[in-house]
């Protein structure tokens, strides 16, 4: 763009010997307007033009190209320090000063050619970077989607489990969930993956499906945890294990069951923020032993007085300031003694956020607090035998006997696969639940009086007695080498339509008078449920020594919600 004729069709000739297509303009506003049309690789700019100056044209041209970069070179013959300085600022990239030397002219031309070809792959990256970034988001929108629906399927908010999860990035590599097995006992799940974000979330994936299944389907949280660790070793790498702390609350009996592999401790509190019992890791995380060396041995605590479960992950305590000091365990305890139990999670958190101060959180933080109760205020099932003209419940005809020697009886969980046959011959979950609790019930009667000969007077021997009592029904249990149960149920039609149950046991028997007293509020640590059992059925026999028990479990229309 010159006004020059001479110099431009010089410069234009100069231009097409060294390879180049050339487009020409008289001025600045016959420039500008050529650039809207042609849309050039590269202007050679001539400052004094009439119409409209290079300075001017250079700016306007700036401004149409946006984004899009185009290189300007000045052509001028003002050599002043201003002038330079203007033309810069009105957005040329390199001048060149009058009369032209061509040499110096082409290497320019050459350096902005390389300029221009990096510019263009810049563009190109960053082009594709943004579609990846859009795929990206796109794809996280969608897992958060699925995990979000894994992770909560089958999953109502109980009213004793309050938990909260911050994940370090989009994704959190821990998982907290909560589910009521058949007859109605509490288990809760804290799981911290390794790593973080989407490839730690995919970790507890496998864990989501068995914790919710076999809890629905009555499983004790030991076969639930051995259950987790082979479908881990089986899934995953091996270097992607899960710490994991799972818990099984029975209101009946007023006990925690845990089990705690990797998480920091547990710890129950009273009200007033004392701790009363820790449940430390007692074995390695998911997904690391194999079945022969896996354990799935429970801590057990009956608690006496109300309180609270806190679990956390280690991403709570392992937190540092920033002069590197962690959180701990003195921070969490700090934490539980200085507010109302009511307020817990969240002045944990309060506390960890000041603690950080400007400092990042580098890992997954998760807390989770389950209510443990007083007996007195866990409802008993309001269940009332109902007279024969209510009855419209039928499941058809059928018998199923079970017999089971000793090593079936050490290594079998019968009750899930019971539950499960009267699932699928048509109970409906409501009497799923009540058939749960009576079976349970006289199995485990049958097999810890009858079989191992526990006397649960042992539970009130001492402080401790109702572990004491835990430790010897699992090394009897570990060592029976002789016994059977034998379970059968049918459907019977007297005067109502029933669910029979019988069960026999081949141990000495025992006297089950003692432990048939009546359902009250008044807490003692056996004797329930036999007396739940006589509430929830029509009528109960027990024969002989104790060894044999029948039960008439009345199948009535299901009481509305």
């Amino acid at each position: 763009m010159d006004d020059n004729r001479l110099n431009v069709v010089t410069t234009s000739t100069y231009c097409r010997t060294w390879g180049h297509s050339v487009v020409t303009a008289m001025d600045g506003a016959q420039a500008v307007e050529r650039y809207q049309i042609e849309r050039p690789d590269l202007i050679l700019m001539d400052v004094m033009m009439p119409v409209m100056n290079g300075f001017d044209a250079t700016a306007r041209i700036r401004t149409l190209a946006g984004s899009n970069w185009v290189p300007i070179i000045l052509l001028t013959a003002l050599g002043s320090e201003e002038n330079l300085v203007q033309g810069i600022a009105s957005g040329a990239d390199d001048y060149l000063t009058k009369p032209v030397n061509f040499t110096i002219l082409r290497e320019k031309i050459r350096v902005m050619e390389r300029i221009a070809t990096i510019q263009g792959q810049l563009t190109e990256s960053l082009a594709g970077l943004q579609e990846y970034r859009d795929k990206a988001e796109e794809e996280r929108v969608l897992a958060a989607h699925v995990m979000d629906r894994i992770v909560g399927f089958g999953q109502e908010n109980d009213e004793l489990v309050s938990y909260r999860i911050i994940p370090a990035l989009n994704f959190s590599g821990d998982l907290v969930a909560s589910a009521r097995t058949p007859a109605g006992d509490l288990h809760v799940i804290l799981a911290d993956a390794t790593g973080h974000g989407l490839a730690a979330a995919l970790n507890i994936i496998p864990m989501i499906e068995v914790f919710y299944g076999m809890t629905e389907k009555g499983f004790p949280i030991s076969r639930i945890t051995t259950e987790m660790n082979r479908k881990i070793r089986r899934l995953m790498p091996r270097e992607r294990f899960v710490a994991a702390a799972l818990v099984s609350v029975e209101f009946s009996s007023n006990t925690i069951s845990v089990w705690n592999g990797g998480c920091p401790a547990a710890l129950f509190a009273n009200e007033n923020g004392e701790v009363l019992r820790t449940f430390a890791s007692m074995h390695p995380p998911l997904g690391i032993m194999v079945d022969s060396t896996f354990s799935a041995d429970l801590e057990v605590y009956q608690w006496t007085t109300p309180g609270k479960l806190m679990m956390c992950s280690d991403g709570l305590l392992e937190a540092e300031d920033p002069q590197g000091i962690p959180f701990g365990s003195a921070g969490l305890t700090r934490a539980l003694l200085s507010t109302p139990s009511s307020t817990w999670l969240d002045n944990i958190l309060d506390a960890l956020h000041r603690h950080l101060g400007s400092a990042p959180q580098i890992d997954d933080v998760s807390l989770v607090s389950l209510e443990c109760r007083d007996l007195s205020s866990v409802v008993t099932p309001d269940i009332s035998v109902h007279s024969p003209q209510q009855v419209i419940y039928d499941i058809g005809q059928w018998y199923l006997g079970v017999r089971l020697g000793h090593k079936e009886i050490r290594n079998i969980d019968v009750l899930p696969f019971l539950l499960d046959w009267c699932r699928q011959a048509g109970l409906d979950e409501y009497h799923l639940g009540n058939f749960f609790v009576i079976i349970a019930e006289l199995y485990n009667n049958a097999l810890d009086h009858g079989l191992l000969g526990l006397d649960s007077r042992i539970k009130i021997e001492s402080e401790d007695g109702f572990e004491r009592y835990i430790r010897l029904r699992t090394e009897r249990l570990q060592s029976l080498e002789s016994g059977r149960i034998s379970v059968d149920l049918s459907i019977v039609k007297e005067r109502f339509p029933a669910l029979r149950i019988r069960l026999v046991d081949s141990g000495p028997g025992f006297d089950h008078a003692v432990y048939g007293r009546t359902i009250s509020n008044d807490y003692v640590p056996f004797g329930r449920g036999i007396a739940l059992v006589r509430h929830l059925c029509q009528r109960v026999e027990f024969r002989g020594r104790g060894n044999e028990v029948i039960a008439y479990y009345p199948l009535m229309e299901t009481p509305p919600n």
